[in-house]
């Protein structure tokens, strides 16, 4: 698990940080220009299907913020299994 969460580490400060904050709280540097804030993932309760789905997809597919774009034509599925184990990583226990 620990080499997907540094595998993933990667993805996200590459892919997702300007929006989710470098500690996962959904302050980073572009959420505030954002009209809906990024999920905070120190307080998330979403299942790892649904946080893929919503990485796949991008949020206005799911429902959610038309400002989560979709990944699933960047990121291959196992930089989407690594992201997910990193964000877990920031879960507040």
């Amino acid at each position: 698990k620990s080499v997907s969460i540094e595998r993933g580490s990667k993805v996200y400060y590459t892919y997702c940080v300007s929006c989710h904050g470098v500690s996962g709280e959904g302050n980073g540097r572009r959420a505030a220009k954002l009209q809906t804030l990024p999920a905070n993932f120190t307080r998330s309760v979403s299942t790892d299907a649904y946080i893929e789905m919503v990485i796949r997809k991008g949020g206005e597919q799911v429902g959610r913020s038309s400002s989560m774009p979709p990944w699933e034509d960047e990121l291959s599925s196992e930089n989407i299994k690594d992201v997910i184990s990193f964000v877990n990583s920031f879960k507040k226990s």
